[in-house]
């Protein structure tokens, strides 16, 4: 897998492990809406909590889009394949 750092408009960071790509993002408050790409299957967001540790946000989706809470003005957000 490569991973790949971007950052958003509103000066959010993502971090994305290819196949996998963030499509679209929106936030509303503490609500962000991401969809994304590639992958397949069961399919986990997950916010980084401290470097090199990852926690899940929400539960398994299996769809390419979710809609999460964050508590914090930023966060680094990753999706992840979790399984078939």
């Amino acid at each position: 897998m490569r991973t790949v750092a971007a950052g958003t408009e509103s000066g959010e960071v993502l971090l994305l492990e290819l196949p996998i790509w963030i499509s679209g993002i929106q936030r509303d408050g503490n609500q962000v809406n991401l969809q994304w790409q590639g992958g397949n299957g069961n399919y986990q967001v997950e916010k980084r909590t401290l470097p090199g540790v990852w926690q899940d946000v929400g539960g398994v989706v299996t769809s390419n889009a979710a809609s999460v809470n964050i508590d914090s003005s930023s966060a680094l957000l990753r999706v992840r394949n979790v399984g078939p």
